[in-house]
């Protein structure tokens, strides 16, 4: 998106509480891939209006349980871990009786698999990465998402002037077709490579 408007980018991944420490204290000039309460609670920073991807919120469990999970009030029976400081699963397990937070996907999975909790809860790509990392993919099964959250772009206030133009391609990109074939091939890469 960047590349079209002429600027060249980095992107740095960091753990989800750095991320909007930099982010929020304008040491970074923005995040990517966050969902929209995340803009609520971040003032300083600047959605850009239109999402470009989504993020599914999943259950991991292991295959031998065969665990009927088809909703999100179907977790309510069940130990439950997730990654500490993620929003999406912070979100939707807010009232949970069970929930501990784990710092990693793949200690999430390997909690599941020596049976310390029942469901891992996170994205549906990073569940697949991490199970085909940990060589745990004949042993742990999923659900279909449970939620689906769009994901947001956000820009530190002092850039806001990229706002309107960064929206302006994202929204190109979305009719051409463009878009979903870029996230088509990015899935693919990650899940290939067990990133």
């Amino acid at each position: 998106m960047y590349k079209k408007l002429g600027y060249n980018i980095d992107i740095e991944n960091y753990p989800a509480k750095r991320a909007q420490a930099e982010a929020s204290n304008g040491l970074v000039d923005g995040e990517v891939m966050r969902i929209w309460s995340y803009g609520e609670q971040n003032p300083q920073l600047v959605r850009v209006p239109t999402p470009y991807y989504s993020l599914n919120t999943t259950a991991f469990y292991l295959s031998e349980r065969a665990l009927t999970i088809s909703t999100l009030s179907d977790l309510e029976r069940y130990k439950l871990v997730v990654v500490r400081g993620v929003k999406h699963t912070a979100d939707v397990t807010a009232n949970h009786k069970y929930v501990e937070q784990l710092s990693s996907t793949d200690k999430l999975l390997s909690f599941v698999h020596r049976g310390r909790a029942d469901v891992a809860l996170t994205n549906k790509v990073d569940g697949l990465v991490a199970s085909k990392r940990l060589k745990l993919n004949e042993h742990i099964a999923y659900s279909a998402p449970l939620a689906v959250f769009p994901l947001y772009h956000y820009i530190h206030e002092r850039e806001r002037h990229l706002v309107a133009k960064v929206d302006e391609v994202i929204q190109a990109m979305l009719r051409s077709g463009e878009l979903a074939q870029v996230i088509e091939q990015a899935e693919q890469q990650v899940l290939n490579s067990g990133y």
